[in-house]
């Protein structure tokens, strides 16, 4: 993913020859970290990285640790690991980042000797797990005076606490939403050539016929009932419309008849009606006080119509309805803007 940092480029030269002191190292701020923890005296900072924020398949990311005292001398730096609330225990960087010759204490804390007792600006490896694991793992990092104590962090502080939290599966809520805009949804036909469903994912249009391979990306889709009007429906609650055999004998199936695959594998989509302002959201957390409902259809929709929904993967969006143009004939359609959750 980034460069590794001068610091610890250095580390595993320098401590070929001299593996007694830090104070060879150059704490150069290379300016492609991923985060920035600045922490000055006895004061607490906290930084976030989304896990989904980071390049795919990334297995480390880099955060420049700027630690800066007035009134102490920094000798040790301690780094703590709580992974998935197991509790706080050592973080190893020899081990967790394959650095050797690190100079550390007995206790395993970092030696920041001589050129670091006032201030030091590192860029330090963390690893990102592989892992489906929903949760956080924290790290904390301190400066002491002296020998510290990992399960201590008052014990000779010196700077502190910085905190990273690398949160594994949960979204920036800075980030801006994903927008889908201007989406043609066509009534559906019996053959399933028309293109009625969409994806979270990426936005776009399915025909469901296109078959089993691209099920599983298909979260809701459009008809137009006599009663129910123009309506939405889960992939796994859409009504039985599809002619499978071109038998006017046999009645019609539903999605997963049609395609072939266990209705198990289908998307669920909860939908209500929605009060919010669809133009005002624009952030990933605007949309977070939405609650799923517990119906996979919605009837009755008109322009202007604004509907929140919550996916299988709780993603969390509102659709805005423009147009209904038509009832269920062929090229009829609804025409709406999305914004969900990335």
């Amino acid at each position: 993913m980034k460069k590794l940092t001068r610091m610890f480029l250095i580390a595993m030269t320098v401590f070929a020859v001299s593996c007694d002191s830090n104070d060879d190292l150059i704490d150069d701020i290379l300016g492609d970290e991923d985060i920035e923890l600045m922490v000055t005296d006895k004061t607490s900072k906290s930084v976030t990285v989304f896990v989904s924020d980071l390049e795919a398949g990334a297995t480390s990311f880099n955060a420049l640790v700027d630690f800066t005292s007035t009134d102490a001398s920094m000798r040790r730096l301690y780094i703590t690991e709580n992974y998935f609330g197991a509790g706080d225990e050592p973080y190893d960087l020899t081990a967790s980042a394959g650095f050797t010759g690190l100079d550390t204490k007995l206790d395993g804390s970092i030696d920041l000797e001589r050129d670091y007792k006032e201030g030091f600006s590192f860029d330090i490896p963390f690893k990102v797990y592989d892992t489906e694991t929903t949760g956080k793992v924290v790290y904390t990092l301190w400066a002491t005076s002296g020998r510290g104590d990992f399960r201590d962090t008052d014990k000779r502080l010196a700077v502190g606490l910085g905190t990273i939290t690398v949160d594994y599966g949960g979204n920036n809520p800075a980030t801006d939403v994903k927008e889908y805009t201007t989406k043609l949804f066509y009534a559906p036909l019996g053959d399933g050539s028309s293109e009625t469903f969409i994806s979270m994912l990426d936005g776009q249009l399915y025909q469901i016929s296109e078959g089993e391979e691209y099920a599983a990306f298909w979260d809701f889709g459009y008809y137009y009932g006599g009663q129910s009007m123009a309506s939405f429906a889960s992939t796994a609650d859409y009504p039985q419309l599809f002619d499978h055999d071109n038998d006017a004998n046999t009645p019609l199936v539903d999605v997963a008849t049609l395609v072939g695959i266990p209705d198990s594998e289908l998307n669920e989509v909860f939908f209500s009606l929605s009060d919010m302002d669809f133009a005002a959201v624009t952030k990933s957390s605007d949309l977070d006080g939405i609650v799923a409902s517990t119906e996979q259809r919605i009837n009755g929709l008109v322009a202007d119509n604004v509907v929140e929904f919550v996916d299988s993967y709780g993603k969390k969006g509102l659709i805005q309805v423009v147009k209904v143009q038509g009832t269920f004939n062929q090229g009829d359609y609804i025409e709406v803007n999305i914004k969900v959750q990335p």
